[in-house]
């Protein structure tokens, strides 16, 4: 008896367990489907991930295209970390207090557009290559704003499970496009000029849908927000 008891009990726990794992599965594909918002925000994050596969071949495209030696793209990009450290830590809190998070969103789409633009002509010039990294790095705080925008959309109780869907999809995107990148179909050391322009086009490509989607969801925010500010305008006139 005893026995079959220890036995009905772990089925049933077993049981338990997997009800909880698929509710725990369930509950992020219902909350996709159920928000427009959402799906256009992960599209965007899985269209902008393929930029981790084109710095995966820079070191390589460097060697090959400028004649650069092993490391010397890390040694002229060391820079690029102070950038950073420092936009986060200077720059984010006062764009925050000046800026609202769908604005500072629409800011970076345009200009990490731009310099998407400038780096499909690396092949011609290393301060092509070089430079967009910088700028690009220098817009870190847009991160924040980019974190508040996403959660000011959800409540306290979906936010953990709409950052953990954006992780996935940056994740699962950076994981297919250095794949994708590193092939022989985008990426041939021995091509030069135009030819070898080829993996900066794609990526600036995408770039380019990733931020038409992304600024079409900040400048409805915005289009809200002024609309908000109209009716509260005309009801203080009114009073």
């Amino acid at each position: 008896v005893e026995t079959l008891t220890a036995s009905s009990l772990s089925s049933r726990c077993g049981t338990v367990r997997g009800k909880m794992a698929f509710g725990a599965f369930l509950g992020p594909v219902k909350l996709v489907l159920s928000c427009p918002f959402l799906r256009y925000w992960l599209l965007s994050v899985v269209l902008a991930s393929p930029a981790v596969g084109l710095a995966s071949i820079n070191a390589s495209f460097s060697i090959a295209v400028y004649g650069w030696q092993p490391g010397d793209l890390q040694a002229y990009t060391w820079l690029s970390q102070l950038l950073k450290v420092g936009s986060l830590s200077f720059v984010s809190p006062y764009a925050n207090r000046v800026g609202s998070p769908p604005a500072i969103v629409l800011v970076q789409v345009l200009l990490t557009v731009v310099a998407g633009f400038v780096q499909v002509f690396a092949p011609f010039s290393p301060a092509a290559l070089l430079g967009p990294g910088y700028f690009l790095d220098a817009l870190a705080f847009a991160s924040s704003a980019n974190a508040a925008f996403l959660s000011g959309h959800f409540g306290t109780e979906q936010q953990a499970q709409v950052h953990a869907l954006q992780h996935l999809c940056s994740n699962l995107g950076a994981s297919a496009s250095i794949a994708l990148f590193s092939s022989s179909l985008l990426f041939r050391p021995e091509l030069r000029g135009r030819m070898a322009m080829r993996p900066f086009l794609l990526a600036f490509a995408l770039s380019f849908a990733s931020g038409g989607v992304k600024a079409s969801l900040a400048l409805a925010n915005l289009g809200k927000k002024s609309r908000r500010r109209r009716k509260d305008m005309e009801v203080e006139l009114a009073v």
